[in-house]
């Protein structure tokens, strides 16, 4: 559990820090104050220096980066991230756990000092040679394992990911109100399942659905999907249940599933 975070130069957060964290915390605010930055530099932070967590939180805004030139994707991927659009800024995530382990993540825009050319290549291809050689770091450290480091490249052939040597991170699971994902529900609960931990699944939805005998995942509809049995001669998606089963069930399945971990839930 987290007990402190302080975040610079992310986003529109320019030095925020909040201690006193506990086991569930809110966070409230207008719009545009900075509360999906927040969830998004954790999940970021548990990510243990690992680059392709930023698609990720670009695509719980609904951003797509992967059309474009190199310089249009760059714009969309990359500057927002830094505070004021500013790429010579350096962002910086830190938190402490109630087990006294510190760690940090810092996210820079790495430029090289020096370019390759081949021969016989002209002025204007260099230009576009050392854009394409510009990296995003991401460098995570602890005092117990050091640091470790991951790159992101955007080149003519797409995005390039160099993932960490070692993985430090913790489990993390971000919930968006604007997106789910059916088939990812009914995988974290075939994992429960096997591991004889869904009942606690059960236990949740049955104080929204009283009726509710038992939950399984199934392929009957074409692709892994949660099903359930209220007494009916058919089993019934459970989608078709109403949002607030498929939300419960969401969010049950989620804690479950990162013991140890963070459940960040954007509303």
């Amino acid at each position: 559990m987290l007990e402190s975070v302080r975040i610079r130069n992310f986003r529109n957060l320019v030095d925020l820090q909040i201690e006193g964290l506990d086991r569930v915390n809110l966070f409230t605010g207008r719009n545009d104050s900075g509360k999906t930055t927040l969830l998004e530099a954790l999940f970021l932070l548990a990510g243990g220096g690992n680059p392709s967590l930023l698609l990720s939180i670009n695509s719980f805004r609904g951003i797509d980066t992967t059309g474009g030139t190199t310089t249009t994707v760059r714009e969309v991927l990359w500057k927002p991230l830094f505070c004021t659009l500013d790429t010579k800024r350096v962002i910086r995530i830190e938190a402490h756990r109630l087990s006294h382990e510190s760690f940090s993540l810092s996210i820079s825009l790495d430029q090289p000092d020096t370019i390759r050319l081949p021969l016989g290549q002209s002025s204007r291809s260099l230009a576009v040679e050392a854009l394409n050689e510009d990296s995003l770091l991401f460098r995570f450290d602890s005092k117990e394992a050091g640091h470790i480091e991951g790159r992101m490249y955007v080149t003519v052939s797409g995005i390039k990911i160099e993932q960490p040597t070692e993985n430090l991170s913790f489990p993390a699971v971000f919930l968006s109100s604007r997106i789910g994902n059916l088939q990812e529900d009914a995988v974290r609960l075939g994992q429960l399942r096997q591991h004889k931990q869904a009942s606690s699944v059960m236990e949740a939805l049955k104080v929204v659905e009283p009726k509710l005998q038992s939950v399984e995942d199934n392929s009957a509809s074409g692709g892994p999907m949660i099903w359930g049995d209220v007494g009916l001669s058919e089993l019934v998606p459970l989608p078709a249940m109403g949002e607030g089963m498929t939300r419960v069930a969401r969010l049950i399945l989620a804690i479950s599933s990162a013991p140890g971990g963070l459940v960040l839930i954007y509303e």
